[in-house]
């Protein structure tokens, strides 16, 4: 007769516990990890099923003025989120500059980087979320519809259009990946196989 959440949370720590996960086997990790990738995959394709069918309803059925501004607030706020997303990371990288070291392993280590990670700080499930967890009671439709419509205009500046520049900004700025650890998987497996 214990609360539903807190069994949840306590089954979630159990479970993440180094104890645990080293008694899993490779296989069994990896099996692990397939599997809820595969489900978040499906959940966010029905988040974003929902909002489908519920936003071309809003939008047919809403006045072009109210669209229009709400339209207009989405976008603000996600020029808000993209200013304050771009001013940590830059502070991120100015205070790996004055340490001469990274702040933390995969911090920006140049301002073109700061950019990249900027522009690549893409919104998504979360932002559906928000919007299809108000509640439809009376009072509320008008809340939700308006809700839908600007999340709708976050996902676009937020997803769509960084997503499809993405390549020309990293290209424009001529960010270099790092292959250090992808060379680096290899040289360990040999080092493995010839020690085994």
């Amino acid at each position: 007769h214990a609360s539903g959440v807190i069994a949840v949370v306590i089954a979630a720590i159990q479970f993440t516990s180094t104890k645990y996960l080293v008694a899993l086997e490779a296989e069994d990790r990896l099996t692990t990890s397939s599997f809820w990738q595969i489900i978040e995959l499906l959940m966010t394709g029905i988040a974003f099923g929902l909002i489908g069918l519920q936003a071309s309803e809003i939008i047919y059925q809403a006045d072009s003025t109210r669209l229009l501004n709400l339209f207009c607030y989405g976008t603000l706020i996600s020029l808000v989120a993209i200013a304050v997303r771009l001013l940590w990371f830059a502070a991120v990288w100015m205070l790996g500059n004055l340490k001469k070291t990274p702040v933390h392993e995969g911090a920006p280590g140049t301002f073109a980087e700061v950019i990249v990670m900027t522009w690549s700080g893409m919104r998504g499930l979360v932002t559906l979320i928000l919007a299809l967890s108000i509640p439809m009671i009376d009072g509320m439709e008008q809340v939700r519809e308006d809700a839908i419509v600007m999340m709708i205009s976050i996902l676009f500046f937020t997803l769509v259009v960084p997503g499809l520049t993405l390549p020309f900004v990293v290209r424009i700025l001529k960010v270099q990946v790092n292959h250090e650890e992808d060379t680096a998987v290899p040289e360990l497996l040999k080092l493995a196989q010839y020690a085994a």
